[in-house]
């Protein structure tokens, strides 16, 4: 089967719980509706936070998740968005990520889609998405049929980091310090272990820790047991534990560390119709240890919350069965002050198909009084949607003592 989209598959497979029952909070008391200007039923497949202002989304058709998009959003001022298009057309490339360092430049990861043997490429603004050009030398990077960028991380507007499938040995990943000008390929010898024959890189599967410490997950065709690589030095080396993350069949899904060495990832246990699953580690991923009591989890996305220790979840209850009509708590948005092992729900909407005003999908924290998730538009302002991103409004969270909102 073809890797990509095995990729592809994986992705929608978590979709499909995002996607599997709508529900609508009558008037939340945590989360503040803005309208992205994205159509009825988008959403952001990517999204960037830089500060309480400045949001950067790559939406993408919640009702036809498969189709490609070329379409971005963003805000500078925190309330108004602005839409753009970051390809000329959804023909030939997809978007595998979105990275931004300010209101004015971010760059996009897209691999090709319209066959094989043409390079993947890395756009990039320096203008607010007014215009866009490749970063990237198509003769030397991500090129040959087994090419695949998968994310990109840029720390400031010269440093960046960006991954991509085993190609010619290993993971091909490459570094910049002048803004895409010239890139250079982190060595094969540096990723310790060598992946498998059917081990690749999963769009958007990366987080990062302070200046120094990145992850990224990894999935596989077949049975086999995907990976976590850990780098301490900006993506120089890597390294992840032989023994993988046993369970996790559907690969890597999601990653989320609140320091260097307590984080937790999430997927799904099967390739084709599995349980959501959460491990945790607590030396940096070295090990994972499977979190069994899975209650009150938002199956969308997880984040660290800054200043904390603590996690905040937003999705479809874990306890909601796909496909099964079997709802928990509905849509929830939750936290966690002990790595996983119980989550407090801040809101909760259970209840049949209305409107996605609040169903996360997307959510980062910048610290314990600001943050931004991303939602579906609903269908109250045709042609656009009405809504699209959510800004925390909520409580400042507590060092310890979990909140009772709902």
């Amino acid at each position: 089967k073809n890797k990509k989209q095995n990729k592809i598959k994986k992705k929608l497979l978590t979709l499909s719980l995002v996607m599997m029952s709508i529900g609508l909070f009558s008037q939340s008391t945590i989360w503040k509706p803005y309208n992205a200007n994205l159509d009825t039923s988008w959403g952001p497949r990517w999204m960037s936070v830089v500060d309480s202002n400045t949001v950067w989304e790559v939406g993408y058709n919640g009702s036809h998740p498969t189709a490609t998009s070329n379409k971005f959003t963003r805000t500078q001022n925190g309330s108004t968005f602005i839409t753009g298009t970051f390809l000329p057309d959804t023909l030939s490339y997809s978007s595998s990520n979105i990275t931004a360092v300010n209101d004015s430049v971010a760059y996009i990861p897209c691999y090709f889609i319209a066959g094989t043997g043409r390079s993947g490429i890395v756009r990039k603004t320096m203008n607010r998405g007014l215009t866009w050009t490749n970063c990237t030398d198509t003769l030397t990077m991500f090129t040959g049929t087994a090419n695949f960028p998968d994310w990109g991380h840029f720390y400031n507007n010269n440093h960046g980091i960006v991954l991509g499938d085993p190609n010619g040995g290993n993971f091909e990943i490459y570094k910049t310090y002048n803004g895409g000008t010239n890139w250079t390929r982190v060595p094969i010898g540096n990723i310790v272990p060598t992946p498998s024959s059917t081990e690749y890189g999963l769009t958007d599967s990366y987080t990062t820790y302070g200046k120094k410490h990145l992850w990224f997950g990894t999935g596989h065709s077949g049975s086999a047991v995907p990976h976590v690589y850990h780098s301490n030095d900006t993506g120089n080396t890597w390294q992840a534990a032989a023994a993988g993350v046993s369970g996790m069949l559907g690969g890597v899904n999601g990653l989320s560390f609140r320091d260097s060495l307590n984080g937790m990832v999430w997927g799904l246990t099967s390739t084709s119709a599995g349980k959501f699953l959460l491990k945790v580690t607590h030396d940096g991923g070295i090990t994972w240890k499977t979190v069994f009591q899975h209650s009150n989890v938002g199956t969308a996305d997880i984040c660290a919350i800054p200043g904390r220790n603590a996690f905040m979840s937003v999705g479809l209850d874990s306890a909601s069965s796909a496909g099964t009509g079997v709802v928990g708590n509905g849509i929830i948005t939750s936290v966690t002050y002990d790595d996983g092992l119980t989550w407090n729900i801040l809101e909760s909407a259970p209840g049949g198909p209305t409107a996605n005003q609040y169903y996360m999908i997307k959510a980062t924290m910048l610290d314990s009084a600001h943050g931004w998730a991303g939602c579906f538009a609903d269908t109250s302002n045709k042609p656009l949607g009405n809504n699209g991103v959510n800004k925390w409004m909520g409580p400042v969270i507590p060092f310890s003592c979990p909140l009772n909102i709902s």
